[in-house]
């Protein structure tokens, strides 16, 4: 990957270039002018995943201990070419980098790098951790220049509106607007709009600063963080914005809209030694009441907003989970609870929950399929349907995403192996009512119970998503033989 910048902070003379020594030049006559080779650059954290780093370029420590949601400010830099290395913060110099890329920077050039993804997606999704640069707006004397960079790896394509007028349109995570042109000055506490790129319908509202901003702004705001409602409070949606010619970031207000059609959610229980629960709100209203393991709720339908949740043992008062629930409107969610309540589990397999986004139906009427993998002590696993691989390397308690089955689901037997391994463990039953009843609707098939007991617990369950209410189905499960 080639950028074309850099992040050499010579004015902080943290480190000499490395080029001299990597492209040899003639010595300059005493004669010669002295000639700029200068640039500006302005780095930004916005990798969700990601902690705090420190850049090292040419095997030099440049920038220590960039946060998340924070940057260096506008900065000089001397032009040229650089290896850049990054390291979780305070790790030591000669360790291995998470990250490396080489970047070039121009001479007066003036940009934005920004660090985006997530660190632990694949490195060919489209959502792997990344570099991104992105050249400065030029300033207009009689306009306010603002643009939007999509950041939120979860969230869909946006739109960013100003009440009935769309001021930008269609920006995907990983990409940048063009500069709308405002020609006003921008009054405090502006609402703007943030939209799906298929509907007029607002998810949220961004608010600009208390301070009027004045006509030759040039504005860069960054869309932050992912919209799964049980994503780290300092990891949910958030909006920040950079003033090019300051280099300052800002954080913006944002609010959920609560007018909005209703988020929904159902909840699933695939905890294999925890009773049946009640989850409830902080104040003790009831949402759910005796849910038991492998069992699905109704859907529940709620404003937009944020809602404070505890899971408890059916009828007790002490909460086993609690979390706070952020839902935009609009969107739908399956939220299950995983892992073990005994006290001496690993940590990676106590008692958790995890949320799915729902899709829409297929439009041309076929069978979507997903595979969430919630049995805690079983290993990532691969699972083959007429001897070909339907899904390799899950783990607990990861999901895959939706495959689509355009004619529905096949009556089959699918296998279940260790993944890698060529022998299978169970075999899971598809059987002609199911891919009957399951064609056209979304499905989510999670693997639950445990494969160390005597005999197994291992068992398939199917969730109907799309049926008017969420419906589980239990599939027949055996050891493989």
């Amino acid at each position: 990957m080639n950028l074309t910048r850099t992040l050499c902070l010579s004015s902080l003379t943290l480190l000499a270039c490395g080029m001299d020594s990597e492209m040899p030049r003639p010595n300059p006559q005493v004669s010669d002018p002295v000639v700029s080779q200068k640039a500006t650059v302005n780095v930004v954290h916005a990798s969700t995943d990601a902690p705090a780093v420190d850049v090292y370029l040419n095997g030099q420590l440049a920038i220590k201990a960039l946060d998340y949601r924070k940057s260096t400010g506008n900065v000089e830099l001397n032009a040229g070419d650089y290896k850049v290395e990054l390291r979780a913060a305070g790790a030591a110099a000669n360790s291995a980098a998470v990250y490396t890329t080489n970047i070039r920077v121009a001479k007066d050039s003036r940009t934005l790098v920004l660090a985006e993804g997530r660190l632990s997606d694949a490195s060919d999704s489209g959502t792997a951790f990344r570099l991104r640069t992105l050249p400065m707006g030029t300033s207009d004397k009689g306009a306010v220049q603002l643009r939007l960079v999509h950041g939120s790896p979860s969230a869909p394509t946006v739109d960013l509106a100003a009440g009935a007028s769309t001021l930008l349109n269609d920006v995907k995570f990983g990409e940048a607007s063009t500069f709308a042109t405002i020609n006003a000055d921008l009054a405090p506490q502006t609402a703007l709009g943030v939209r799906p790129g298929d509907a007029a319908i607002d998810l949220a509202f961004v608010s600009t600063p208390d301070a009027t901003i004045a006509r030759g702004a040039v504005l860069t705001a960054i869309a932050f963080g992912e919209i799964n409602p049980l994503s780290a409070d300092n990891r949910f949606f958030a909006v920040s914005a950079i003033d090019e010619a300051s280099g300052q970031l800002i954080d913006l207000s944002v609010r959920i809209n609560d007018k909005a059609p209703k988020a929904s959610f159902y909840v699933a229980h695939t905890s294999p030694d925890a009773p049946s629960v009640d989850v409830v709100t902080k104040a003790g209203d009831p949402l759910v009441r005796g849910l038991a393991y492998r069992a699905v709720s109704t859907r529940i339908e709620v404003p937009g907003g944020v809602y404070p949740i505890e899971v408890r043992p059916t009828g007790q008062a002490t909460a086993v989970l609690s979390a706070n629930v952020k839902l935009l409107p609009v969107l739908s969610w399956g939220l299950f609870a995983h892992g073990l309540v005994a006290r001496d589990a690993a940590a990676e397999r106590k008692l958790s929950v995890s949320a799915l986004p729902l899709a829409a139906k297929d439009v041309a009427g076929g069978t979507r399929l997903r595979v969430v993998h919630a049995s805690p002590d079983a290993p990532a696993v691969d699972v083959l349907a007429g001897g070909k691989a339907l899904l390799s390397n899950l783990s607990f308690p990861r999901a895959t995403g939706y495959l689509d089955f355009a004619a529905g689901l096949p009556a089959t037997t699918l296998k279940v192996r260790a993944s890698g391994q060529p022998r299978d463990l169970f075999d899971i039953v598809i059987e002609p009512g199911v891919a009957d009843a399951t064609r056209g609707q979304n499905v989510t098939v999670f693997a639950t119970g445990l494969v160390g007991t005597t005999p197994p617990s291992f068992q398939a369950l199917a969730i109907v998503e799309t049926a008017t209410q969420p419906l589980a189905v239990a599939l027949p499960t055996k050891p493989s033989t």
